[in-house]
């Protein structure tokens, strides 16, 4: 079984999530997508398809979704990720600002 662990900054790794992960049989395959400074390293749309994960696991960051002036352009591609991994059943477990990341990509709104 296979996770993906979007990783929105350094520091918000799956850890302890992980690690119960790893106990039920799953291989983690992290995915990074900016540096501490907030810069996009990668995103989303690199991702591949969420059908190839058995488990999407959205983490944290120090940032809020709904903060685009701050975070920048890339998190379009990740709720677009988070609908089509919903669109095919693919469980999605959002963690801090994965939750508020699932929460918007369904059509949820996120306010401060």
């Amino acid at each position: 079984m296979r996770a993906l662990v979007i990783v929105h900054d350094p520091g918000s790794e799956a850890v302890l999530v992980g690690d119960r992960l790893e106990h039920h049989g799953f291989t983690l395959d992290p995915a990074l997508i900016t540096t501490e400074s907030g810069n996009p390293v990668g995103s989303a749309a690199g991702l591949g398809e969420p059908s190839e994960y058995d488990l999407i696991v959205p983490m944290g960051s120090n940032y809020s979704v709904y903060d685009t002036d701050t975070i920048g352009s890339w998190i379009g591609d990740e709720l677009d990720f988070l609908r089509r991994a919903d669109a095919a059943d693919v469980p999605v477990l959002g963690i801090c600002f994965g939750s508020q990341a699932l929460a918007a990509a369904l059509g949820g709104r996120v306010v401060r």
